[in-house]
């Protein structure tokens, strides 16, 4: 399909790693592992079929790393935005998953946060911000880089779905990508990469 006279928005998750393949909590300064680097050049050659006019990054360093590779592929600079950071993990930055104790943090999936952290809806906040900005633009094909929970938020709220569902249900993977397209009032999904999880997780 010719997208040229469409408007659209592409929602990319950076690549791998470091702290993804030690399954630990990540923080701003976590870095693209060789495979990340990998995995986004391969989708920056596929990204550079569209004319994207307005670029977004997280200014976490695995996604600026990753839209720099993207930006070498397509030749649009892009802007740091600070409203789409990952969830912020707090006191719990770098600490390997299996050995966190959840039961520490308190209050409902919405509102409970890590000490020094963020909750869901501290999340959902900064994604209706971000969306509201995308609105009062007048670009009309949009690229952002950013992070597996932010990402899944702000596609819920661009489309009515459910954040609860998305956030225990789906898994956004390292250098995959949702398209959405601007149909009358609402944004349809032209693809999704988001996959839904085992019952292993």
């Amino acid at each position: 399909m010719n997208y040229d006279n469409k408007r659209y928005i592409i929602l990319v998750r950076h690549g791998e790693t470091i702290y993804n393949i030690d399954r630990r909590l990540q923080n701003s300064e976590d870095s693209l592992t060789e495979r990340g680097k990998e995995q986004i050049i391969v989708l920056a050659k596929e990204l550079s079929t569209f004319k994207f006019t307005k670029f977004f990054s997280s200014d976490e360093k695995r996604a600026l790393e990753s839209s720099e590779l993207i930006f070498r592929e397509i030749n649009l600079p892009f802007e740091k935005n600070n409203l789409i950071r990952e969830k912020s993990s707090g006191d719990f930055y770098g600490k390997l998953i299996n050995e966190i104790d959840w039961s520490e943090v308190k209050g409902d999936f919405y509102n409970k946060k890590i000490s020094g952290g963020e909750s869901v809806n501290d999340v959902i906040k900064r994604a209706k911000k971000f969306f509201e900005i995308i609105k009062s633009f007048n670009y009309d094909k949009i690229l952002v880089v950013s992070h597996g929970s932010f990402l899944r938020v702000l596609f819920c709220i661009m489309t009515n779905n459910d954040v609860k569902e998305y956030l225990l249900n789906y898994e956004f993977l390292n250098a995959s990508y949702i398209m959405l397209l601007k149909e009358g009032d609402k944004w349809e999904i032209r693809k999704s990469e988001m996959i839904k999880k085992t019952q292993n997780g």
